[in-house]
């Protein structure tokens, strides 16, 4: 029965505002990026919070969405709760959002509209829910507090290019060259001293050897000269 009360009210929702006793309250109010660029895209949620005396909570929601459509336009819109069904006639841009279950009523804070806004020209605009319309389980009108969204769109500017000027490192190849020169000469000279320094250690190592040679030969005869001299 109560679902059948809801969906009859629909059409008057969406075509007329409604009147009732207001028994409970509750706040409206957008959030999003305040400060954009033309061409930007960017999302807007509409928020209910601060509910008060609802029996069952809000279960059900209407207004017309308001802005400057001159700086502002819609890209894309939908519910932002799964449990409400959202109804739209974009000709006059009137939103309707139920919960058709009546179970699943808002009693604190919820996004229930997600909006996608594209900045369109510079200036300035504040979005906001018009002809607010609340209603509980009960399908009491609940009286709706609506705070808006100031945007701001700037004019994107030009991207100015930083011209660099490329700064050669300045020095003197024939130093360089001189100093290499003098470095090479001077590692020539320690590895000549070197090879010379080993050649001598070679010869005197080689004529150290020959001379302990001879000597061995000479002590080596004397033994066998004593032998055979003895045996003689």
């Amino acid at each position: 029965m109560k679902k059948g009360i809801f969906v009859g009210a629909l059409v008057t929702l969406l075509c007329v505002p409604s009147y009732a006793y207001a028994k409970g309250t509750a706040n409206v109010r957008f959030e999003g990026n305040t400060n954009i660029n033309v061409n930007d895209e960017f999302k807007v949620n509409m928020v209910i919070d601060n509910v008060n005396e609802a029996e069952g909570g809000i279960v059900g929601y209407a207004g017309y969405i308001k802005y400057d459509n001159s700086i502002l336009e819609i890209v894309d819109a939908k519910s932002a709760n799964n449990y409400f069904d959202i109804y739209k006639n974009d000709s006059i841009n009137k939103i309707v959002g139920i919960d058709m279950t009546l179970n699943h009523g808002i009693t604190s804070k919820t996004n229930v509209y997600e909006i996608t806004f594209r900045g369109i020209k510079e200036g300035n605009t504040t979005i906001y829910l018009k002809d607010a319309d609340l209603s509980d389980r009960d399908a009491n009108i609940i009286d709706a507090t609506v705070e808006g969204l100031n945007v701001n769109v700037n004019a994107v500017k030009p991207i100015v290019e930083e011209v660099k000027t490329e700064v050669k490192p300045s020095y003197t190849v024939n130093k360089v060259e001189k100093v290499e020169t003098q470095e090479s000469v001077i590692e020539e000279t320690i590895e000549n001293k070197e090879e010379i320094k080993e050649v001598k250690t070679t010869k005197k190592v080689a004529k150290k050897t020959k001379k302990q040679e001879k000597n061995l030969l000479k002590l080596v005869s004397k033994f066998f000269k004593k032998i055979f001299k003895k045996v003689a």
